[in-house]
Order: structure tokens, then sequence, then C-alpha cells
């Protein structure tokens, strides 16, 4: 019998976010592993999320944080029981590992499962960044429990070597450091590879005369979308033909974009495309001059692999993970967030210097597909296995 990779989302995926996007490209990597095979659990009580091969379950979890302080711990123990009872059934005797992602105190079930000896396989929390700013926050109760769940897991993996260096700050304990691993996210290098052998015609949103900066990101204040716009509409002065268009998923942010753009006059020239399908997106990699991606807090940044992926030049904000990334001056260019002035020369630069640009493309696509792929990472999560 195989074993099994119990991966743990705490919502439905209903769209393609960073989250979803990483736990499906492991799910699809383990699948073609004949020793380990994955499961995914949801943690909600029902639902008709469903995927092809790997068999998907609804349990809703719960941990003491639901209710404040003594009452929220005696609430819990009543509770957990049934529920710890539920999960051992769920998670029988071959489940080899049991992998968190986006991390919350849900994870203490299955601490409790193994303190018990009815879990005797691995139990890895996957971080990838504004899951850690909650827990920064916890107080009390809920923070000694946060530190129990640290010392009984057997690892804590981040996205990037800075999100490892702030999650060892916060738990400030060096018996604990070798539990924190980096493992850096990756592209599906065939899907990209399909893409651009399917060659589909440009976005009707680009002309040929145009030239492209692209970002894509869910619309909200994190991502510096708003940066952009102001860079933007002073590169407008000086470069005609320019378009600038902004991809993502509906957020807070939005509607305050949208309004920038008319208050500085650059409203026919910027382009919003609202919830488009991952597949779609790429056809605009393929089709955009530069990426830019100003955000002002990145964990990682999966759209700088892709847009690399497909040689594309890159201007991003000096941030979180990005460094890890993009070697400024090298194959790209970094600028400090928040920064419009620095913005729009770091883009300008690139727009008058087309072989400067087209060099920076391909020494970054070289490290994408040397660095960054699901192979490596996936390989990276299975030698935990034996850590």
């Amino acid at each position: 019998m195989s074993k099994k990779w119990l991966f743990i989302l705490p919502w439905e995926p209903n769209f393609a976010g960073g989250v979803n996007h990483v736990v499906f490209n492991l799910i699809n990597k383990l699948e073609t592993n004949e020793a380990i095979k994955p499961e995914l659990l949801i943690a909600q009580k029902s639902g008709l999320f469903g995927l092809a091969k790997t068999p998907v379950h609804y349990s809703l979890l719960a941990n003491p944080s639901w209710n404040p302080g003594i009452l929220g711990l005696a609430i819990y123990l009543i509770k957990s029981p049934l529920l710890l009872y539920k999960l051992h059934r769920l998670i029988a005797s071959n489940t080899e590992c049991v992998n968190l992602h986006y991390v919350t105190l849900d994870a203490i079930n299955f601490v409790f499962l193994k303190k018990l000896g009815l879990f005797k396989g691995k139990i890895i929390l996957s971080f990838h960044g504004s899951d850690l700013l909650p827990l920064k926050k916890s107080a009390g109760i809920e923070k000694w429990l946060w530190h129990y769940v640290f010392r009984n897991v057997d690892f804590m993996v981040s996205c990037s070597r800075r999100l490892s260096e702030e999650l060892s700050e916060y738990i400030n304990n060096p018996r604990l450091a070798n539990k924190i691993k980096t493992i850096h996210n990756g592209v599906d290098i065939g899907q990209l590879e399909t893409a651009l052998v399917d060659a589909r015609k440009s976005p009707p949103d680009i002309s040929k005369d145009s030239k492209i900066i692209l970002n894509v990101g869910t619309f909200q204040f994190i991502k510096g979308q708003d940066v952009l716009i102001k860079a933007f509409a002073k590169l407008k002065l000086h470069h005609k033909h320019l378009k600038l268009i902004l991809i993502g998923f509906v957020n807070d942010h939005l509607e305050h974009c949208e309004r920038l753009t008319s208050e500085l006059n650059c409203k026919n020239d910027v382009v919003f495309i609202k919830n488009l399908a991952h597949e779609s997106v790429l056809d605009y990699f393929q089709e955009a001059d530069i990426f830019c991606l100003p955000s002002r807090r990145e964990a990682f940044g999966i759209v700088l692999l892709e847009a690399g992926y497909y040689s594309c030049p890159v201007v991003a904000s000096n941030v979180g993970g990005i460094p890890e990334i993009i070697d400024h001056g090298e194959n790209g260019y970094l600028v400090p967030p928040d920064n419009v002035d620095e913005l729009a020369n770091a883009i300008g630069y690139l727009l008058e210097d087309s072989h400067l640009a087209k060099q920076m493309g391909k020494r970054l696509n070289e490290k994408v597909r040397k660095n960054f792929t699901w192979d490596n990472a996936c390989s990276a999560y299975l030698e935990l296995l034996s850590g």
C-alpha cells in the first residue's frame, strides 16, 4: 500500500490564488510518485470541490483560539475528543505526512494526535507570507499554544529565505532553528511550454504598435498597483504608444486604482483585466515588453518566475523573497517599495535599451529553468520525510 501525503487547506479553493497554486502543483508532482500518494483535506464542513485523481475530504477543524482566553480552551477541550476521533479515522495508519498550507492554529489537532500516539508520521507547516501576520499578533494563551505547536511539529517550511528569517525571529528559540526550512516555489515548465507552443493570437487589449508594461496580482494595497500607475503616468510624458495592463482578482484596492488613472489622465492607456483564468494570463506574459511587480510586501512572487520563463525583463520591489529571484542589474532591476521616481526610472531604462532588456530577460529565463521548478520543490519536500 502506498503511503499518503495529506495536504490541508483552510478554504475551498475556488480560485487560483498563490497558496492554492502551490498545493495543486505539489499534488500534481506527487501523483506521479509510486511510493507517496497525495490527498487533500479542506477544513470546512462540506463542499463540492474535487480533483480528477486525488481524493478530496472535508472536515471542519477547530482550535482553542476560536473563542478568547480560558473560555476558548475549555470549549475546544469539550469538542476535541470527537474531532480527534474523526481525524484519526481519516489519517489512518498509512499517512506519512500531514502538510498544512496557510497555517492556522488548527495544526494543534494533529500535534495532539501525535502526542496521543495516534499518528506516527511527520507534521509539516507550510507558511506563505500573510499567514505569519496574525501569528505575530497572538498573545496570552494563543501565543503559548503557537509555541507549543512549534515545539512539536517536525518542520516549518517557508517559501523564501526572508520569510524563514521572519519566522525564526518570531519563534526566537535556537533549539528549533533546524526545523525551519526554505523551499522555493516553482513554475510548471510543462504548462508554460504548452502555452508557448499553442501560440495563441495576441490578446485583444494589445496592439502591435504598443509597448506593454504588465502587472499580475490581486488588486490590494500590498501589491502596489497604485505606485505603478503613478510611475506609468510619468513615463507616458516621454514614451508614446505605451500601455499598462493590470491583471488580477478583484479586491478592495481596485476602485482606488481605477480612480487614480482618471486623476492622472492616463485612463485610456491603462487596462484593468479582472478575475482572468491562469491559462489566459500566460498569453499576456508572452506579449509584454516589461513585467513590473511593485509590491510593498511579497513573500516570494511566483509571477516573477512566469515572467522569467517567457524571458520578460523585470522591475520589482526590493522586498521579501523577491531578491532571491531577481539579481539587481543582472536579470532585472530592484527598486525601493513606494518609490514612484525610481520605479519609473528603472522601467524607462529598459524601454530605452531594448538590447539590455533582452539580455536581462534571457538571464532570468536561465535562472528560472535551473532553480525554480516544481520538480525541485517536490523533491525538497520529500527529502523532509527522511529528515
